[in-house]
């Protein structure tokens, strides 16, 4: 069962898109997959191990320094993924962390506070 097909017969059939839209819009992201297949295809291969790290580690924006670069003290896990959330929750007003126990503090209590 295709959830997608799904909700698309669904909506057309409720009214809220019509059928040619859908096949439009089918149409403009199968285009758009098989642009980007095209374009990744075309991209040199990376036969080293090296080379396959500094394509895929390297940071897509600068990183600023942790606490403890500056400090020395490090910090566990959980404190990283506290100030990645809070970070998000506070730049992005469409981002939301949704979990069956954030109010309490979540998994290794990253949404604390």
């Amino acid at each position: 069962h295709d959830p997608l097909a799904g909700f698309s017969g669904d909506a057309v059939e409720r009214g809220v898109l019509d059928a040619a839209t859908v096949a439009a819009r089918n149409d403009e992201i199968a285009r758009a997959a098989r642009n980007a297949f095209d374009a990744a295809a075309a991209e040199p291969k990376l036969d080293d191990r090296a080379a396959l790290i500094q394509r895929v580690a390297a940071p897509l924006a600068p990183v600023p320094p942790t606490p403890a670069a500056t400090t020395g003290k490090k910090d566990v896990l959980r404190k990283h993924a506290t100030r990645v959330l809070d970070e998000l929750l506070s730049k992005h007003e469409d981002v939301v962390y949704i979990g069956e126990d954030v109010e309490h503090g979540g998994y290794y209590l990253v949404s604390e506070g």
